[in-house]
């Protein structure tokens, strides 16, 4: 189970000081604040009035203006005008001018600029992009476009104090690249566009480009076509006299320049001869777990786990059974012992030996406040009992062990352990109770470098360690990946949309591909569109790595896990899964054969968060790029009620009859997505001859089953997977259009 706790997915972007001379315009205010009101400021057109903060050029334009204030009484402060245009490098709160109107009682008025002695205080409440860019009032902006702010003055004349807040005035960043008046010190140009065989490069740009002015710091820009102050060239290896970026792409080794005044930036790739598919790397993939929420577990070579067994007080024994050194011994056994299902075994073969655990399981903590009891820690609601009671068992367990160098629990050096496991010996029976099994994140247990706090932690309950089954689950949720089961009426329904054989669902076999594919622990093959008709050889998923993503466009596709698409794994009886897969039979009454082929549906786009009547963004779509985020989620998910316990109302409306995994039974017979018990079968994996359309099998997108005529992303599906020939140990496919 994963406790859902949405934390702000905030890219913090590193800004350099810049200063440019700016010409200077205002907009006249029409209404005047009075003491401790609100101005609302609704924007327009910048005046062609050349702005001063000069007070004394300002007040020649008022017919009300008087040189002296001496003995008059203030009345109230107004906006008279204020500078709008700005470029990027700017930071609105050392740059922004003003002129003020001081509104005295006799009727008369003095206009003065933001550093006159009768203004005391200026608060630049809130500064936001418009297009909802990363930015602050007080660094550098980096991308042109609109702004909006809300500033508040405060004055004081003759011992009479009066504040105006002057909210919604527009504001604009111009391209300092756009109107060329600095110097370039340094370029960086960076894509996602993937180019295949006979692609134009000039038919097809798509660039962040970033830009160091020597005056005006860092300027984001994208591009997606020529521009005419960019030159750009491209060149094949073995051919490098001839530019190419008017040419279809043949195979070979490529650099594409971009070059700005002097300045240049050089994207390297590949074109391979056209096979109708390419292999990408799992190092390449554009996106991880990691990527989309570094509160997940990094994916490292030698990750470090801490696992603290602790007793806590109960009033009745009836729901305790405490840890004794006999149990940690197992225990120790569960997680770092020789077994195959150990939990470091587990991991380094579910990697392909990519992670190799280590770590220790600590001597007992024993909790001696009542304070933090079993009863007390499941009637808060809020967890902070439960935290509390976390950040003293840690603090403990450093102390216990002084020479323990902690840093390499931290390898990410976020200040917080990367994997961390809490086992109480509470005999928990109450599902998504505080003290019942789950993954979450903790609130105000700060660390440092050398001792870090708690951030992402499970808890396990000693009723639930008869192995490291459970907590390997929970640690699937630690390094990112969802539960793939029914949340609805706190899991009391049937539906399974994987057939329950996975462990992210009934705790059983190995990561399916889309999992591993999330972490980057697999090199999958795609369809890239360039034939029409190929085929593509695979191993077993388990001991090979091998799988197949499958979108509708290749050229769409974001190079990562996080999109939509169809996947496709060779699922037999063999590593991991051969350790479940007698028992699995055993236990649900099915028969699994020799395996065969599991096709997937995936949708696991982004989303900024939805949530009605709060301040989250509207639940859209997002790219890769950070800068577009807000707090972002896997848009749809596997409950049949979307905002079932666990997700709340953070999934987006439009996601809400969208499946984020879900098996395509061959036959076309839905029974995952039935309020029954339908466990994976045989006769659900697709064998030699057997063939896929997305008219046949479409209604496996939706939910309810309505029939669509499109994936869920709008565009058409036009392969047709013809399955030619399947065994447990190769599977070979062909595509056709």
């Amino acid at each position: 189970m994963k406790k859902y706790r949405f934390i702000p997915l905030i890219m913090a972007i590193p800004f350099l000081l810049g200063a440019c001379d700016l010409l200077k315009y205002f907009q006249p205010v029409a209404s005047n604040s009075t003491s401790d009101s609100t101005s609302s400021h609704s924007g327009g057109e910048s005046s062609d009035s050349e702005f001063s903060s000069d007070s004394s050029e300002s007040s020649e334009t008022s017919s009300t203006s008087s040189s002296s204030v001496e003995n008059k009484k203030l009345n109230s402060i107004a906006l008279e005008g204020y500078k709008e245009n700005y470029y990027t490098g700017d930071t609105f709160n050392t740059s922004f001018q003003a002129n003020i109107s001081l509104n005295f009682s006799d009727g008369s008025s003095e206009i003065v600029g933001l550093d006159s002695e009768y203004i005391t205080a200026v608060s630049y409440r809130s500064f936001s992009s418009k297009d909802s860019y990363s930015c602050s009032a007080s660094t550098p902006v980096e991308k042109a476009g609109e702004y909006t702010a809300n500033v508040r003055v405060t004055a004081k004349v003759n011992n009479v104090t009066k504040r105006a807040d002057f909210n919604g005035l527009d504001l604009t960043f111009n391209s300092v690249f756009e109107v060329a008046i600095d110097t370039c010190t340094n370029l960086v140009a960076e894509t996602d566009v993937l180019y295949k065989k006979d692609d134009v490069v000039k038919d097809n740009i798509d660039m962040n480009l970033t830009f160091t002015w020597t005056h005006h710091g860092t300027e984001k820009y994208h591009i997606n076509s020529l521009h005419e102050n960019l030159d750009f060239y491209l060149y094949r290896d073995g051919d490098n006299t001839i530019n190419k970026i008017n040419d279809p792409l043949i195979a070979g080794e490529y650099e594409l320049i971009v070059s700005y005044s002097g300045t240049q930036s050089t994207i390297p790739f590949t074109i391979t001869e056209a096979l109708g598919y390419r292999r990408i790397e799992a190092e390449d993939l554009t996106a991880t777990n990691y990527y989309v929420d570094e509160a997940n577990s990094p994916i490292v070579s030698n990750p470090k786990i801490l696992v603290i067994p602790i007793n806590l007080p109960a009033s009745s024994s009836s729901n305790i059974q405490n840890w004794t050194t006999s149990s940690v011994n197992t225990l120790n056994d569960y997680y770092f012992g020789s077994s195959p299902t150990s939990f470091v075994n587990y991991y380094k073969t579910m990697s392909y030996n990519k992670m190799n655990f280590s770590g220790m399981v600590s001597s007992i903590y024993v909790e001696t406040s009542n304070d933090y009891s079993v009863e007390n820690i499941n009637d808060d609601d809020s967890s902070n009992t439960l935290y509390e009671m976390m950040d003293r068992a840690v603090k403990a367990t450093m102390d216990k062990y002084p020479s323990i160098d902690w840093s390499e629990y931290d390898q990410n050096d976020d200040k917080y352990f990367d994997n961390i496991h809490f086992l109480t010996n509470y005999k928990a029976t109450t599902w998504a109770g505080p003290l019942w099994p789950h993954m979450s994140q903790a609130d105000n247990i700060s660390g440092t470098l050398s001792k870090p706090g708690v951030c992402t932690y499970s808890i396990g309950a000693i009723n639930h360690m008869d192995s490291s089954i459970t907590q390997i689950h929970e640690q699937g949720h630690i390094f990112g990946l969802l539960d793939y089961y029914d949340y609805t009426n706190s899991c009391g329904t049937e539906i399974n949309y994987v057939g329950g054989a996975d462990m992210q669902s009934h705790n059983v076999f190995d990561w399916n591909s889309y999992s591993k594919l999330s972490c980057g622990l697999m090199s999958p093959y795609v369809v890239d569109g360039t034939l029409n008709s190929f085929e593509i050889t695979i191993n077993d998923a388990a001991t090979s790595g091998d799988c197949i993503i499958v979108p509708a466009d290749y050229s769409t596709w974001n190079g990562s896990a996080f999109d939509e698409y169809f996947l496709i794994e060779l699922f037999s009886n063999k590593g991991l899964n051969s350790q479940f897969w007698s028992s699995y039979q055993s236990n649900y009454g099915v028969s699994l054969g020799d395996g065969g082929i599991r096709l997937y549906h995936v949708d696991s786009r982004l989303f900024n968060l939805y949530k009605s009547g709060s301040s989250y963004h509207n639940g859209q779509e997002v790219s890769l790029d950070k800068s577009t985020w807000h707090q972002v989620t896997i848009g749809p998910n596997n409950s049949s009620d979307y905002t079932a316990t666990g997700y709340g109302d953070y999934n987006p409306p439009a996601c809400s009859d969208m499946k984020l995994l879900s098996i395509i039974q061959k036959g076309g017979v839905d029974t995952f997505g039935k309020d029954q018990v339908a466990m994976l079968k045989e006769a659900d994996l697709f064998e030699t001859g057997d063939t896929f359309t997305f008219d046949q099998y479409k209604h496996f997108l939706s939910k309810s089953g309505e029939i669509v005529s499109s994936m869920d992303n709008g565009e058409t599906f036009p392969w047709t997977i013809e399955f030619k020939s399947v065994t447990p140990n190769i599977a070979t496919i062909r595509f056709s259009k």
